[in-house]
C-alpha cells in the first residue's frame, strides 16, 4: 500500500507540479508614435520576463517590422496569413546578442523582466497597416515571441 502511495504521489507531482517549475520566458511588442517636426517619432518597447521558478538566459534577441497595404476595408473582414506578411525586406531589422548593449540579452531569474526601448525618427510614412514582431531565443532554441499590429503610424 505504501509503495501505491509513493507512485501515486510521484505521478501527481509530475503532472502538476513540475511543469511549473521550469523557466515561463514571455514577451511583449508595444509601439507610441508622436508626430514632430522631423515626421514621425516611432518608439518600440520591448519587454522580457520569466513567470517561472527557474532561470533562463535571453541569448538573442531579434526585433522586425514591415509594412505592407492595409489588411481590409474598414466594415470587411480578410483572413490574414502572418507568414505572407513579414516577408523581407523588413522595414526595421535589430538583432541584439551578447556583444550588444542594453538590459534584453541576459540571464532572467525566476519572477525577473526587463525592457528596453528603441527609437526611431521616420521621414514619411507611407500608410498602411505595421507589423512589429519580437523572437527571443535561448542558445539557438525560441523561447518567447510577441506581435504587435496598428493601422497606420502618425496619422
Amino acid at each position: 500500500m505504501l509503495l501505491v502511495a509513493s507512485v501515486l504521489t510521484s505521478e501527481w507531482f509530475v503532472r502538476s507540479e513540475l511543469p511549473t517549475l521550469k523557466p515561463r520566458p514571455s514577451a511583449t511588442v508595444g509601439v507610441r508614435t508622436q508626430k514632430v517636426t522631423e515626421g514621425c517619432l516611432v518608439t518600440v518597447n520591448v519587454r522580457i520576463a520569466n513567470g517561472g521558478k527557474e532561470s533562463f538566459d535571453a541569448s538573442k534577441v531579434h526585433l522586425q517590422a514591415w509594412q505592407h497595404d492595409p489588411l481590409a476595408p474598414r466594415g470587411w473582414q480578410k483572413f490574414i496569413d502572418v507568414n505572407e506578411l513579414e516577408r523581407p525586406p523588413a522595414i526595421i531589422d535589430l538583432t541584439l546578442d551578447g556583444t550588444s548593449r542594453g538590459q534584453l540579452v541576459r540571464s532572467f531569474g525566476p519572477g525577473e523582466d526587463a525592457e528596453q526601448e528603441f527609437t526611431w525618427v521616420v521621414a514619411s510614412t507611407p500608410p498602411g497597416t505595421y507589423t512589429f514582431h519580437v523572437n527571443v531565443e535561448d542558445q539557438g532554441q525560441a523561447v518567447a515571441h510577441a506581435r504587435y499590429w496598428q493601422e497606420g503610424l502618425c496619422p
